[in-house]
């Protein structure tokens, strides 16, 4: 893949953030690759790292996956977002699923599998960009729906907005 993204590796263990780094490198997926050790670590990087895609794991010990899942995907629904995890417990992957994740993988994997996972969902980064455009759109439209009023960003719209205006001015 010619592109550069930008992915957030999340695992406590660094043996499998290098590992899941150097699946990437041998598949050819050039990247800039960040990292973070918790889900909350995570969720405090991502609005600064403004990640094409983040590989997720769903328990670590200072901070839950799935807690990080669903606060990143209310800020940015559009995000792609892997989960790689050792549990087998359905439920864990259906929560993941709900609460944002595109795939989830299980360990051990086969790393060309993964990579191919990879290369898929960064390849859809146009899809997701396209998506979150539609909601800057409706966002912009609720703004000037009613001159009456003077709206003022809260929650959810302010931390999309401030999201928006780094990816236009291309820190994202």
């Amino acid at each position: 893949m010619s592109d550069e993204y930008r992915v957030l590796i999340v695992d406590d263990s660094k043996a499998m953030r290098i590992m899941l780094k150097g699946i990437m490198e041998n598949n050819g997926i050039t990247s800039n690759i960040y990292e973070a050790s918790s889900g909350k670590e995570a969720f405090g990087a991502f609005p600064e790292v403004c990640p094409d895609l983040i590989i997720m794991d769903l328990f670590m010990p200072d901070g839950n996956g799935l807690d990080a899942i669903r606060k990143i995907h209310a800020i940015d629904p559009t995000i792609a977002i892997l989960v790689i995890t050792s549990s087998n417990d359905i439920h864990d992957t259906q929560d993941a699923i709900r609460f944002g994740a595109i795939e989830v993988v299980r360990k051990p994997f086969i790393p060309n599998e993964v990579a191919m996972k990879i290369q898929k969902i960064l390849r859809d980064k146009d899809r997701r960009i396209a998506d979150l455009y539609n909601k800057t759109v409706k966002l912009l439209m609720k703004v000037t729906s009613d001159e009456t009023k003077q709206y003022v960003p809260s929650g959810s719209d302010k931390t999309h907005l401030q999201y928006l205006k780094k990816k236009v001015e291309g820190k994202a």
